[in-house]
């Protein structure tokens, strides 16, 4: 049955796979036109509305100002977005590795900056994707297409995250201790690698777990000979702050992809939604533990990983879907020789609809001015359930194709098995 369904989802590659010259078109265009934006508002004096970027960028010249702390310090930052034309409520809690990554962005014109940033680690993740998907790109690029709007259009790291988690993966699919190197670069994100992080220990790949240590701790070396000791304590308390902030909801929580997210956009209390997002943890937590020693391939445990990550934590965003691009770009293949027209409408439709959800509010945020800024935003964080809903799915499909396999070697066997009797 396999090798009769194998041709029509390699056509259907193939009838996608038109469109790759397309899709990097459009990428290409997009991002040099929002380079062109942010150069524009540069010559302007600041932007009408700040956006991702322009935080990256002020907090690049901030550190060659040597006032690095102030961004991690709210009431000192506030001040400095507001000036800027900011409306949107933004923190700075990044570990200090990454902040070594947007330094270099304080030296260069606002535009030249994003060229680089943006540019650079959105040619890095299509580059990663591209060699997971192989045939697949197009396909892949169209179910998360949103995604790259938002990457794009904000001008986040969602790219960067993006490009170390798929070149881990490559690097594990090749089994070399290399693949620790990318895994321990995402200190710059870490609460979106604790899936894979956990994933490497369980399946006793001891020379990426060291390689992802020692990278760790020389990334964090390089922050401290940078920035100084003192700005482990300024970043600590930036959590905390963070943390508090997270739980008097005035994040934009329909930008989230999380279900305590969601849960708190509906009312529910702090408590609940916690409650209810360790629960999709330790559910995520458990398929990873599953996929690492069931009798499931290393793309499908990978894959499986990758999507299961962004359940983990409660502070994922849109632009984090960069890692759901990973997970199906790993999983296709399978999840194309073994569903039906339904699943696999099913399966396109979450997913694009999970990563395009900030669509809904697209308009009206950029339409919003600061006297009714505030009342912006007040769309339920849907894309959380939706995300719970595209992993249920990956998840039956990805069983459905590990006992489809295990029945063909099974029946394999069988003839062997008689001729021996």
């Amino acid at each position: 049955m396999n090798g009769g369904q194998r041709p029509a989802w390699r056509e259907i590659s193939a009838r996608y796979r038109r469109y790759q010259p397309v899709i990097l078109g459009l990428l290409a265009a997009a991002t040099l036109g929002r380079a062109y934006r942010f150069s524009v508002a540069a010559e302007a004096d600041g932007p009408a509305r700040l956006v991702d970027f322009d935080m990256f960028h002020m907090v690049a010249r901030l550190i060659w100002a040597g006032r690095l702390e102030d961004a991690y310090r709210f009431d000192s930052l506030w001040p400095l977005l507001k000036a800027r034309g900011g409306l949107d409520f933004m923190t700075w809690a990044y570990p200090p590795p990454f902040d070594i990554v947007v330094a270099p962005l304080g030296l260069l014109p606002a535009g030249a900056a994003y060229l680089v940033f943006v540019g650079g680690t959105l040619a890095l993740y299509l580059f990663a994707l591209k060699r997971l998907a192989g045939e697949n790109f197009a396909l892949v690029a169209i179910a998360i297409f949103p995604a790259f709007a938002i990457g794009i259009s904000g001008g986040q790291n969602g790219f960067l995250t993006g490009a170390l988690i798929a070149l881990a993966c490559l690097g594990f699919e090749k089994r070399r201790w290399q693949a620790g190197v990318p895994l321990g670069l995402m200190i710059i994100k870490p609460h979106l690698a604790a899936g894979l992080a956990v994933r490497t220990l369980l399946a006793r790949r001891f020379g990426a777990v060291v390689a992802a240590a020692c990278t760790v701790v020389a990334a964090c070396l390089a922050a401290t000979l940078c920035f100084g000791v003192g700005i482990w304590a300024a970043f600590l308390e930036a959590t905390k702050e963070t943390g508090v902030f997270l739980k008097e909801g005035f994040f934009p929580l329909h930008r989230m992809v999380s279900i305590y997210a969601t849960l708190r956009s509906f009312g529910l209390g702090v408590v609940p939604a916690f409650a209810a997002q360790g629960a999709v943890a330790l559910v995520a937590l458990a398929a990873i533990v599953r996929v690492t020693f069931g009798a499931f391939t290393l793309r499908q445990s990978l894959g499986v990983t990758a999507v299961a990550s962004l359940l983990i934590t409660p502070y994922a965003y849109d632009y984090d879907l960069s890692l759901l691009g990973v997970g199906l770009a790993l999983l296709l293949p399978d999840l194309l020789s073994k569903a039906g027209k339904t699943a696999l409408g099913a399966l396109f439709s979450l997913s694009f609809i999970t990563c395009g959800y900030w669509l809904v509010e697209a308009v009206p945020q950029l339409l919003a001015t600061e006297a009714d800024f505030a009342d912006a935003g007040t769309l339920p964080a849907l894309a959380g359930l939706t995300l719970l809903a595209l992993f249920a799915l990956i998840w039956w499909l990805t069983e459905r194709s590990r006992a489809a396999e295990a029945a063909h070697q099974a029946a394999a066997a069988n003839p062997a098995a008689g001729a021996e009797a």
